[in-house]
């Protein structure tokens, strides 16, 4: 595939379409073979994020280990407080080791803003869980990787299904199979002052997919309640495979839909969409769909509690024909 970036011999970095450098006049190349610290690009990877470059790297001395290489992308890269964002954000992730979170085997300013990920095998959700994966133990493991993030200081602010990636490995118990990715708009914030965002970036306010932005995000506003609002949306989805606010396809849906949804349509109950689930899970996810942020569960410590405490397991009868 066509790579989002090149570069020039001097380390100027552009969008691909350039083909020379703004500041040194010198022919820009594509980024493949070209090393990163201990990690050489093999190849680029589809993203379609708005500040994100993904590329695949291997180590220079281990070529079986492979990563992600998540870049951040020009004007961006040269923007200050977008790159001590996305580095603290990286700094904090790598401090967290469970298995619903990928690690961070590398991250550095130069010669570019970014990340070294290593993700498990697996593929992102795509709408409903598919039979087999164990829905209660998935939202459990998404829950409790929310939890340890907002303890250690960071919101994700980017939850959707996409962003959930399903180990395939067997052997692994079901609340370890999955893992959340995409961690270029998370950011620091200070978990004494209620979880709010440690030097919120004006860039980085309202950056977001629309279709999953808690109803304070539409005005640059975030923190640990709006991670619990993205949650109640993906869990709504990957238990029914619809949204819960309307049936109208995400594509044919504008800025301007989502956020008068999002602000004030209710959306429906769980059991409306499948009433096969519990009433109880239904409740908790409809408490995360609060309007007003002090109205959901505080964080994900709050929220994995609740997950933890509904109806016994549900999945032999929820994918029941």
């Amino acid at each position: 595939m066509e790579e989002a970036l090149r570069v020039c011999p001097k380390g100027c970095l552009f969008l691909a379409g350039h083909q020379f450098c703004a500041w040194h006049g010198e022919p820009l190349v594509p980024l493949v073979d070209h090393t990163v610290g201990k990690f050489k690009i093999t190849e680029g990877l589809p993203s379609p994020a708005t500040f994100r470059a993904l590329y695949r790297a291997c180590h220079i001395h281990q070529e079986n280990l492979v990563v992600n290489l998540e870049l951040i992308k020009p004007p961006h890269c040269y923007n200050v407080e977008i790159v001590e964002n996305f580095i603290e954000s990286i700094e904090t992730l790598g401090r967290i080791r469970q298995p619903q979170i990928p690690e961070v085997l590398q991250y550095a300013k130069l010669p570019w803003p970014h990340a070294a990920i290593l993700l498990p095998p697996g593929s992102p959700q795509q709408g409903r869980l598919e039979p087999g994966i164990d829905p209660d133990k998935a939202l459990e493991g998404i829950a409790s990787a929310l939890s340890s993030i907002h303890k250690a200081g960071l919101v994700h602010r980017n939850l959707k299904p996409t962003n959930i990636l399903v180990d395939n490995r067997m052997g692994k118990s079901p609340e370890e199979r999955v893992c959340l990715v995409d961690w270029m708009i998370a950011t620091r914030i200070d978990v004494d002052q209620g979880g709010i965002p440690r030097n919120p970036s004006p860039v980085l306010a309202k950056v977001g997919d629309p279709q999953y932005m808690a109803p304070e995000q539409f005005n640059g506003e975030y923190g640990t309640s709006s991670d619990v609002y993205q949650f109640g949306l993906l869990a709504f989805e990957l238990l029914t495979g619809e949204n819960p606010f309307s049936a109208l396809p995400p594509q044919q849906a504008t800025l301007a839909t989502w956020r008068h949804l999002h602000e004030h349509q209710a959306p429906r109950k769980l059991q409306q969409a499948d009433n096969r689930l519990p009433a109880s899970l239904g409740k908790v996810i409809a408490r995360c769909l609060q309007k007003r942020p002090d109205k959901r569960y505080k964080d994900g410590g709050e929220l994995l509690e609740a997950i933890k405490s509904h109806d016994l397991p549900f999945h032999k009868r929820l994918f029941k024909k």
